[in-house]
């Protein structure tokens, strides 16, 4: 019987695992087998066996098989049950991959008393190892409408965050605000950040992507207009250029796309004009 294969019976996959024993996709496909048969018991009792049966050093196969035992006792377990699974996991795994795991696991379910606690506890533990604690909370706010608790988050984030960190984090807030909260809160962000500091191209990148996805065409144009104007390099105006043409190949008609094409040709002259005095 290949592992592959179609397994269905408990015979066919001890023999599956029997020849890859560190499979941690087998071990939860075999504690889906017994789900599917409101046999839980049996799948916990899976879940235990290849905690014990993957090698130490499989480290990816092991978080895989936690977040997988997880899962089953956020699904059909009650909070001692997740409880007790969560602690052990996080003293036996990456406990910061864990804890992002469970703070997901939690809000998916919406379970989100527990997830509050969670995603708290991420940011109280982790937030001096990883400024992405502060974003992934941001985004489990907004995405269940709780945007001003997301925009005080943002505040307490740059008092504890180095300053020279801020840039990326107040992108990532706007990016949030933009798509999940109020897009014009999310534009002032942007504009603000990008009145600071004119030339982050990675800022502008994200702006820029995030105006010709959700805003008009107008909005789009004018705020590649502002990049392509930026005093950059062809490698750093290049995409934005290429954007623009998409936009309008997309979007507008044979004239706005034979302009832009003029604008990036008319720059690129420049440049060689210079070069060649």
């Amino acid at each position: 019987m290949e592992k592959d294969g179609e397994l269905t019976s408990n015979a066919d996959y001890a023999r599956a695992l029997k020849g890859d024993p560190n499979d941690a996709q087998l071990w939860i496909r075999y504690m889906s087998h017994f789900i599917g048969k409101d046999e839980l018991a049996k799948a916990r009792a899976t879940a235990e066996k290849a905690l014990t049966t993957i090698n130490y050093r499989e480290d990816a196969e092991l978080f895989a098989l936690w977040c997988a035992y997880v899962n089953l006792e956020v699904s059909f377990g009650d909070v001692e049950s997740w409880t007790g699974v969560f602690t052990r996991a996080c003293e036996s795994a990456d406990s910061f991959k864990i804890h992002k795991h469970m703070a997901a696991t939690l809000a998916e379910n919406e379970k989100f008393t527990e997830a509050d606690a969670i995603f708290d506890k991420l940011v109280k533990k982790f937030r001096a190892q990883s400024d992405e604690v502060w974003t992934l909370q941001a985004d489990y706010l907004y995405s269940n409408d709780r945007e001003e608790e997301a925009r005080i988050l943002m505040t307490r984030a740059l008092e504890c965050v180095p300053k020279t960190r801020h840039v990326p984090l107040i992108s990532k807030f706007a990016a949030l605000e933009y798509t999940k909260g109020d897009q014009e809160k999310g534009r002032n962000l942007f504009e603000n950040l990008l009145a600071t500091y004119p030339k982050k191209t990675e800022v502008w990148n994200t702006y820029v992507d995030l105006t010709v996805k959700y805003a008009d065409v107008e909005q789009a144009r004018h705020v590649l207009e502002r990049a392509t104007s930026l005093p950059l390099s062809v490698f750093k105006l290049r995409p934005f250029y290429k954007k623009w043409i998409e936009l309008e190949t997309r979007e507008g008609d044979e004239k706005s796309l034979s302009e832009v094409k003029k604008k990036a040709m008319e720059y690129l002259t420049s440049l060689k004009d210079v070069l060649d005095e």
